[in-house]
């Protein structure tokens, strides 16, 4: 079963872009790989939001990637200001998945607005912890 391509989410998918380009200026390798895997996994899944083999892979992707900006964040910044906001990060990344989840369940369109927040705050964390490198 085919769906309509979510337009709004495809956008917020694409700032994955800005840090994309950072890592790769920074010449870290490992963070432009993983950022790379991130936007084809979710690129891929929202051209065609079904749950199955692309939303499989949209998850495999994501937390592949989130796990390495989580390693190198952790590994790497030592102040604790800089420490404090991440962790604060990690926070807001998980009300925003969250909320987005159960307006989802609920059938409450707003579930997109949520969405939207988690991969715009993706971006800014993304791009905070490879500033901090």
């Amino acid at each position: 079963m085919n769906r309509p391509p979510n337009y709004w989410l495809l956008g917020t998918t694409s700032t994955f872009i800005l840090p994309l380009f950072y890592a790769y200026r920074k010449k870290n390798h490992i963070l432009c790989f993983s950022t790379v895997i991130a936007i084809a996994g979710s690129m891929n899944y929202w051209q065609n939001p079904v749950i199955g083999y692309n939303r499989t892979l949209d998850m495999i992707t994501s937390r592949l990637s989130m796990v390495s900006y989580i390693f190198y964040g952790y590994r790497n910044v030592y102040k604790f200001y800089p420490s404090m906001l991440g962790y604060f990060n990690l926070l807001m990344l998980y009300s925003f998945y969250n909320l987005s989840c159960k307006k989802y369940e609920k059938n409450d369109l707003t579930w997109i607005n949520y969405h939207m927040l988690f991969h715009i705050y993706i971006t800014f964390s993304k791009l905070y912890v490879i500033y901090l490198l």
